[in-house]
């Protein structure tokens, strides 16, 4: 298992729809409280990709378990299956494309629990 962590990218500031909504024909007051921060985390795909490459590549793994439903990993998922490792899909509960399907050699459904019940 392997942690990849990306780079943050600030990509400016968002104001709050309903304030915006509200301000029609009236006077637009904003304050620190209506805006948010617009923040992206990238990279984390492509050092993900690259993982499967070197893993597939060096013959370091049969098996490939990729937690995801993102399908940016069909080209990464294309390859190691080409290099001859077997994928497993785990996409978590969340709907996936056919070309995820298509490239995977067996998608995991597990069952998430939901809710913990209260007594």
């Amino acid at each position: 298992m392997a942690l990849r962590l990306g780079e943050l990218s600030f990509n400016g500031w968002s104001i709050n729809a309903r304030k915006l909504d509200r301000a029609i024909g009236e006077k637009l007051e904003i304050t620190k409280d209506d805006l948010k921060p617009e923040i992206a985390q990238k990279g984390v795909d492509m050092r993900i990709g690259m993982d499967i490459a070197a893993l597939t590549l060096k013959k370091q793994a049969q098996v490939i378990v990729l937690v995801t439903a993102d399908s940016d990993f069909v080209p990464a998922m294309k390859f190691a299956r080409r290099e001859g490792a077997q994928l497993f899909l785990a996409p978590l509960g969340h709907r996936i494309k056919e070309t995820m399907h298509e490239h995977s050699d067996l998608v995991l459904e597990l069952d998430l629990p939901g809710p913990a019940a209260k007594p």
